[in-house]
């Protein structure tokens, strides 16, 4: 089970799953253009860590 809820402007607290994995809502997925098969660029920032769709 995860925990997906929109908190403030666009931000979505989301739990991390019982093998790593973290589930992006249907609406970030469509805002986004990502699905199955997309890549996701994962950068990690000293205070954040960012996904970039390519």
């Amino acid at each position: 089970m995860s925990l997906n809820r929109v908190i403030t402007g666009g931000q979505m607290l989301v739990e991390i799953g019982r093998y790593g994995r973290l589930v992006l809502s249907k609406t970030l997925r469509e805002k986004y253009g990502v699905g199955e098969g997309s890549k996701l660029l994962i950068s990690g920032m000293e205070d954040r860590i960012e996904l970039i769709p390519r």
